[in-house]
């Protein structure tokens, strides 16, 4: 004699113990300061995701100090092209190998932004970070440096470009990024606003 038994949605059975069904952890909290922040263990989608928060201080579209679980947007395929495959989300066709500038950046139509793109960063105005330090794979600063520049790059009438010299050596970054990929660090019991390597350039 068989008997059927119904597991309802959102549950799992083993052998005859039904109990609650544990999904993927698509994230980790990690404390900051007082506060926990989600951290994403996988690919989401920056433009569905809501990581990003208006901050009048700099008058400027910011990363969220603290980003709760339900902030990201998870739903992301895979797409080929010219036989390499790439990630695009699966709730508003976002392709993640653009950038995206705050909630308002229009989808590109091509990929070739490079030369330009360097040429202006190039030549706007250094702004130098005081204080810089390179840790980790990060340019760190004070919250409160990164908050002068951030400012100041909306205040000024010419464009300006964040520098870091290091080792004898100018890097620069464009504004954009500067103030969409930073991230808050605690170094040696010190908070800190870190910005990745990769996203400068040398001058």
């Amino acid at each position: 004699m068989v008997t059927v038994r119904d597991v309802p949605e959102g549950q799992a059975m083993s052998g005859w113990e039904v109990y609650d069904f544990a999904p993927d952890d698509f994230t980790y909290e990690r404390q900051m300061g007082k506060n926990t922040t989600a951290v994403p263990l996988t690919v989401y989608c920056p433009q569905c995701s809501d990581t990003t928060a208006y901050d009048r201080r700099v008058n400027a579209v910011v990363p969220k100090w603290t980003i709760n679980h339900s902030d990201y947007v998870f739903n992301v395929g895979y797409q080929e092209e010219d036989g390499k495959k790439f990630a695009v989300c699966l709730n508003c066709g976002h392709d993640l190998r653009d950038e995206v500038k705050g909630k308002a950046a229009p989808k590109k139509s091509t990929r070739k932004i490079t030369r330009k793109s360097q040429e202006r960063t190039l030549a706007a105005t250094p702004e130098l970070i005081e204080d810089v330090k390179f840790e980790d794979g990060y340019f760190t600063m004070t919250v409160d440096e990164f908050k002068r520049i951030a400012k100041k790059g909306h205040q000024v009438s010419h464009s300006i470009t964040p520098a870091a010299e290091f080792g004898g050596t100018l890097y620069v970054i464009s504004l954009s990024k500067f103030i969409t990929f930073w991230k808050e660090l605690e170094i040696n019991g010190t908070r800190k606003v870190g910005i990745p390597r990769i996203y400068f350039q040398e001058a």
